[in-house]
């Protein structure tokens, strides 16, 4: 009777793994999948809307009347942020292929 109380609470150990181990990586690619449509919608400003409006400005094609100052208004640090998120979702991509992946890490080196 012994043995079936062990092999029970095994089980019930095993379980409580698995489940937790699931949520981690439920967790951990939702992080990824944000981190990633971020990085997508900042590429896509720089491309679709920044790039444009400079190369409009630098062949004085000025249709839309925006200055190169407007230019660095609005798009402020946007190539740094960019890089910065680049970086991140590569980390986050080396992270997830580990055993037991350490995200909280990268969030602290990050905001050092």
């Amino acid at each position: 009777m012994g043995n079936s109380n062990s092999s029970s609470s095994s089980n019930n150990n095993n379980n409580r793994d698995d489940s937790f181990s699931y949520k981690r990586n439920k967790i951990s690619q939702e992080v990824i999948d944000t981190e990633q449509s971020y990085f997508n919608s900042l590429h896509n400003c720089i491309n679709y809307y920044m790039n444009p409006l400079i190369e409009e400005v630098k062949t004085n094609k000025n249709i839309s009347k925006i200055t190169k100052e407007d230019i660095n208004t609005i798009f402020n640090n946007l190539n740094s942020i960019h890089i910065l998120h680049h970086s991140l979702l590569t980390d986050f991509h080396k992270e997830s292929q580990k055993k037991n992946p350490r995200y909280p890490n990268l969030f602290l080196e990050y905001a050092a």
